[in-house]
């Protein structure tokens, strides 16, 4: 197995955080980190197929992890992941 993280923008992880939010089915308090650039995007691939995304913090609290979701086929491998 081969895990990827791959540092990305706003606009690609946008779609995934609706789905996190849907399952979620709460507030989510730093909703706006990502898209005002306090928080750097990234998705998680493992053999080159999609499988999640996280937000690391680069301003408040640099380097602590935002946010991490995985996709419903993946979650066996979420700890490798993150």
């Amino acid at each position: 197995m081969n895990i990827e993280v791959r540092k990305t923008d706003a606009e690609e992880v946008m779609p995934f955080r609706e789905l996190y939010r849907h399952e979620a089915n709460c507030q989510i308090v730093h909703d706006s980190m990502i898209g005002r650039g306090n928080a750097d995007p990234y998705l998680i691939l493992i053999d080159g197929r999609l499988a999640g995304y996280g937000a690391v913090f680069n301003k408040h609290y640099p380097g602590r992890v935002m946010e991490f979701y995985t996709f419903p086929h993946a979650r066996v491998q979420a700890l490798e992941m993150f």
